[in-house]
């Protein structure tokens, strides 16, 4: 075996590995460890600043800044960013209901979008009193957008609590407060003597205005600025401060925890550590800001999968899996040109990598949740991926001809393209909902029908190589038969997976809400894949179907999956509708064409190749024969 075959896989595995050490700390690391109680579960701060990231800008990077890096600079320099193009929109009709001009990268500031909103506040008004079913698209979308700049504001203000901004100008009254004259501080600093403050409040709105001497007069001023600070804060859902019972379900956030009496002194501890780090920050020290925030997390606890998750979100080894996925057919493709064994072979262990790191992505998954692999549409479309390219591994180990390395690549990289334009729905690491949180399930159904997803995606890209074949190589009888008994025995085991899966199920579905079946979408798309890979292979049995026709049948089955995986979402109903998604219909519309025209076009001009290629060999033999 010549050894030059694995440089290839030597230096991408060294890209993997080398390109995960970090090296001087940015001032987004004192935060990104720190625990968030976000959509039911505790996370890092970094992955609810890639989810917030993703609704604003509709990717997890922006500009070459990282999620948390946007966060952190977005709570630090408010008025910087609201002028910056972040907002990501592609719908006309909503720009138009703003009144926004289209942009050429279709990105917006936040202060134009702020403006938009306020010429139709009116109109705004009236769409928020409506159900959401009576809603126009157009309505229903605005509404969406303005509770994106609102939570956006909110971040914004994250460590506003922390920023020293207030000062007082009265020598006497600043040193009341353990303060010089002009002495910059933050809303923070005041919560020590909240006691005071509440006692000289009191006294103000007893004492008329014209009677205030110069130190009631500061004092006047001092509750107004902060009174002013607080209506104007809309204290952020930063909710990072755990309750006083550790396990209670409610976290705050600093700005709610300090409510009208301050928080408890336990509390108050942590969120002196939480100062401290800002105004490190703020004087460029980023390692002592790093020690403070360690102390703070420290003094939190939870710190369970915290670690592990923020090292997930910076390898983006989905990411990293599908460049080798590119990486491996690229060598393929040159395989068929040049050096056709050493490539192939090198082909062949990149995509075994790229398998490896797919995998440990869905692992870190599993053991951050302590769930099963599949729960979420997003989930599903990963671990398609997953057994797809997994399977094809399998079937090039045993036929070595690199139709497995051509057909896991292809499929690897297009479900992780798909699986990426979902990750704003789905990639948040969510809880489920109470009916679909059951292990034992999403561990047998789930999983089960998944796979047979997996199985039937790859006998389609199989049937897609024969026609091919059938087009450009009519005469190679011994390859045509070979990729047609690799559909075929792909059929089966995806007949297998599919049938099991659906009457799992069933008996899921008669635990959960008292009746096996109840004509639910999402099984009713289940048993449509079983019932076509039975016509499939009834007909090849019966010889109503030769491999032609059945190869066709293979590409329309893609159609099948995609009805049964997607389509019935879109019909918003059903028992477990719990991968519902929006703007799926014209993509699917779209992916339906294209496979139904691949299907019969090739399916015709295979049929008219064969019919110029003299018969001299059989079909291959059916089932038996």
């Amino acid at each position: 075996m010549n050894r030059l075959s694995y440089l290839p896989t030597f230096l991408l595995a060294l890209f993997l590995t080398g390109s995960l050490f970090g090296a001087t700390p940015k001032p987004s690391a004192v935060f990104e460890n720190i625990v968030i109680q976000d959509g039911g579960r505790l996370k890092p701060l970094d992955t609810f600043a890639r989810n917030q990231l993703l609704a604003v800008h509709q990717k997890s990077t922006i500009d070459g800044q990282s999620a948390m890096d946007w966060l952190v600079d977005l709570m630090l320099h408010p008025d910087v960013h609201f002028n910056r193009l972040e907002f990501k929109i592609r719908e006309p009709d909503v720009l138009d209901a703003l009144g926004i001009e289209i942009h050429v990268e279709s990105r917006y500031t936040f202060t134009s979008l702020k403006e938009g909103m306020s010429k139709v506040s009116e109109e705004l008004y009236k769409w928020f009193q409506k159900e959401p079913d009576t809603r126009t698209p157009v309505e229903t979308k605005v509404i969406r957008l303005y509770g994106v700049m609102a939570q956006y504001y909110q971040l914004s203000r994250g460590l506003s609590l922390f920023k020293r901004d207030i000062s007082i100008d009265h020598s006497g009254l600043a040193k009341e407060f353990d303060l010089d004259a002009g002495e910059k501080v933050s809303y923070l600093h005041f919560l020590l003597y909240s006691d005071r403050l509440r006692t000289e409040v009191g006294a103000l709105s007893q004492m008329e205005a014209g009677n205030r001497g110069e130190r009631e007069k500061a004092m006047a001023m001092l509750v107004g600025d902060m009174s002013e600070k607080i209506q104007d804060e809309l204290p952020p859902e930063l909710a990072i401060m755990p309750p006083k019972i550790k396990g209670a379900e409610e976290w705050k956030s600093p700005w709610v925890l300090m409510g009208n009496r301050g928080p408890d002194e336990e509390s108050l501890e942590k969120i002196k550590m939480l100062q401290e780090a800002v105004d490190h920050l703020a004087e460029g020290d980023v390692v002592k800001a790093l020690e403070a925030s360690a102390r703070f997390r420290e003094a939190v606890g939870y710190r369970t999968y915290i670690d592990l998750e923020v090292s997930k979100n910076k390898a983006d080894l989905f990411y990293r899996s599908m460049y080798c996925y590119i990486l491996a057919l690229l060598l393929l493709l040159a395989s068929w040109m040049i050096w056709p064994t050493g490539l192939r072979r090198a082909a062949f262990w990149i995509m075994n990598l790229g398998l490896a790191v797919h995998g440990a992505g869905i692992v870190l998954r599993m053991l951050i949740m302590g769930r099963p692999p599949v729960s979420t549409l997003y989930e599903s479309i990963i671990f398609v991926g997953f057994i797809g390219v997994l399977i094809c591994l399998v079937l090039e180990w045993v036929r070595r001809n690199g139709i497995g390395i051509f057909s896991g690549t292809t499929l690897g990289i297009l479900l992780h393209f798909i699986g990426f334009s979902y990750a704003e729905d789905g990639d948040t690491l969510g809880m489920l909902v109470a009916v679909l949180d059951s292990n034992f399930w999403l561990a047998t159904h789930v999983v089960t029908i998944t796979m047979g997803y997996g199985v039937t995606v790859v006998a389609g890209v199989v049937g897609h190589l024969y026609l091919f074949m059938a087009i450009l190589r009519p005469n190679d009888k011994k390859g045509l038969q070979e990729i047609y008994k690799n559909g075929v025995g792909l059929s089966l085991v995806a007949l297998l997976f599919t049938t099991l899966g659906t009457i799992l199920g069933g008996i899921w579905a008669d635990q959960s809400w008292g009746r096996f079946w109840g004509w639910d979408p999402k099984e009713n798309g289940a048993l449509l894949i079983v019932l076509w890979l039975l016509m499939l292979l009834h007909g090849r049995i019966s010889g109503l179907v030769k491999p032609l026709g059945f190869s066709a049948g293979l590409v329309l089955g893609n159609i099948i999956v995609a009805l049964a995986w997607f389509g019935v979402n879109l019909l918003a109903v059903g028992l477990h509708n719990y991968g519902f998604t929006e703007a799926i219909a014209i993509n699917l519309s779209i992916f339906c064409g294209i496979e139904a025209f691949l299907a019969f076009v090739g399916y015709l001009w295979a049929s008219n190749k064969k019919a110029e290629v003299p018969e001299n060999k059989e079909d291959p033999p059916s089932v038996g024969e």
